[in-house]
């Protein structure tokens, strides 16, 4: 008799828990607090019943886990999943990528770079015959132009220079020749120095000679003896 009415009181006991089966998905975590994106309950503790399915509130988002913006909550993906796509993000450069969201670091900029050089003056030479050939004089100095070139510069996000390229050129100052003169004279060698010297002195004895021989033809016709003034002129001469 206690047999049965124990076997009595068990099914008491566990007609309830077999109906109300359901309801105690949770019961061993903290109660149910609603459905998760899978279609099942979502216990207070944290976890998700494998078995009490439950229909779940629809989440639209990103369902792509390799998406950017990727959410693991949603259940209808809302086809606005966003991708990485690198470039330059910096608006301020010349090549930005309004299409990128990752930097790659190839962004780069432009500047203007003002530089003044120096332009150096031309030597003209001018011939003077008044001058020797191992002689020149500078009537002119030379005076040195100036002028300013304008570059555009490309750096990258270090500063460091890619590019350097010439866009313009403008002279500020001209410059001003130097002009020499060169002598054409020639100087005379010490060989041709001495010829001339010794025909001078040639021409100088003939002059004498012939002087002399004038001389002494006066002195013959004055004395009566022509004949020997004859001989000596011609021997004179002969010399």
């Amino acid at each position: 008799m206690k047999k049965i009415m124990l076997l009595l009181g068990l099914s008491i006991v566990l007609i309830p828990s077999n109906v109300f089966a359901q309801r105690g998905c949770c019961s061993h975590h903290g109660g149910v607090v609603g459905c998760s994106s899978s279609g099942y309950q979502a216990c207070r503790d944290g976890t998700t019943s494998p078995s009490c399915t439950c229909k779940a509130p629809v989440v639209s988002g990103c369902t792509d886990p390799s998406a950017l913006n990727y959410n693991p909550n949603a259940n209808k993906n809302n086809g606005k999943c966003k991708y990485r796509v690198l470039g330059c993000v910096d608006k301020n450069a010349i090549n930005y990528n309004k299409s990128a969201n990752t930097d790659d670091g190839t962004c780069e900029y432009k500047e203007t770079q003002l530089e003044k050089t120096k332009i150096d003056y031309e030597i003209v030479e001018k011939k003077n015959p008044d001058l020797y050939t191992d002689e020149k004089k500078v009537i002119q100095e030379g005076v040195v132009g100036e002028k300013e070139i304008t570059y555009q510069i490309i750096k990258d996000k270090d500063n460091v220079v890619k590019s350097r390229e010439k866009i313009d050129e403008k002279v500020i100052t001209n410059p001003t020749d130097k002009i020499v003169e060169v002598g054409t004279k020639k100087r005379e060698t010490k060989k041709e120095s001495s010829k001339s010297s010794k025909e001078e002195n040639k021409e100088d004895k003939i002059e004498d000679d012939a002087n002399a021989t004038t001389g002494a033809i006066g002195v013959a016709s004055l004395t009566g003896v022509g004949a020997l003034a004859v001989f000596v002129i011609k021997k004179t001469l002969l010399k």
